[in-house]
């Protein structure tokens, strides 16, 4: 669930540490999203708070407005790249 980019919401996101937010951000030129680590205002949607921290990790996903699900395996496969890429940032 998305928190509000605006009121109670923002004041909650701004409470966190930013390691553990993720912002939701309009791409300006079609109907896709995409999901970024931090706290971004311009074209934001919404933010995302985590359980991990992204600890700065250059990372944006996709979020294409033709939304379609990823298979458990996919999505398996998806956290297994971010947990090394976040692995690597640990070890720099």
């Amino acid at each position: 669930m998305g928190l509000d980019s605006f009121g109670d919401d923002f004041r909650l996101v701004r409470s966190f540490d930013d390691n553990y937010v993720w912002t939701v951000v309009d791409s300006g030129c079609n109907s896709d999203q995409w999901i970024t680590t931090g706290i971004h205002y311009v074209n934001r949607i919404c933010y995302l708070v985590t359980e991990k921290p992204h600890n700065s990790l250059m990372v944006d996903f996709l979020a294409p407005h033709n939304l379609r699900s990823l298979t458990p395996l996919g999505l398996k496969r998806q956290l297994r790249k971010l947990e090394k890429a976040m692995a690597q940032l640990d070890c720099s």
